[in-house]
């Protein structure tokens, strides 16, 4: 297990960070922590364009961004991941914190059965 976090909120910087792990297993990530530009959830959505934290897995992107009060929460769908973090030319100078993550390793579930007739 282990954490990623912003060092505050800096401006003009792209940040990524990569971990794999045994096949097998996977990762559960929660973050606990976001407060950056842009939003998805305002009437109407303002977007990601200046800010975004992606989380990128096998087959899964999501873009998070704008200001989040509960956790999130994002299992990954490999045995790998990758964040990235891009803070660009800043609209407001509001003191805002960026963001905490924390990983986890975790063992898949198979969901594979025996094929015998019971």
């Amino acid at each position: 297990s282990g954490n990623i976090s912003s060092n505050g909120y800096p401006e003009n910087i792209i940040c990524e960070w990569t971990y794999v792990t045994r096949h097998g297993l996977q990762f559960n990530l929660e973050i606990n922590m976001l407060e950056m530009e842009g939003s998805k959830t305002k009437d109407p959505p303002q977007g990601c364009q200046s800010s975004v934290l992606r989380i990128h897995s096998e087959l899964r992107t999501d873009d998070l961004c704008g200001q989040q009060e509960k956790s999130y929460y994002f299992l990954t769908d490999s045995h790998w991941f990758t964040i990235q973090f891009i803070s660009l030319n800043r609209q407001t100078k509001e003191p805002l914190r960026g963001f905490q993550l924390l990983w986890t390793v975790v063992q898949v579930k198979s969901n594979e059965t025996d094929n015998e007739c019971l």
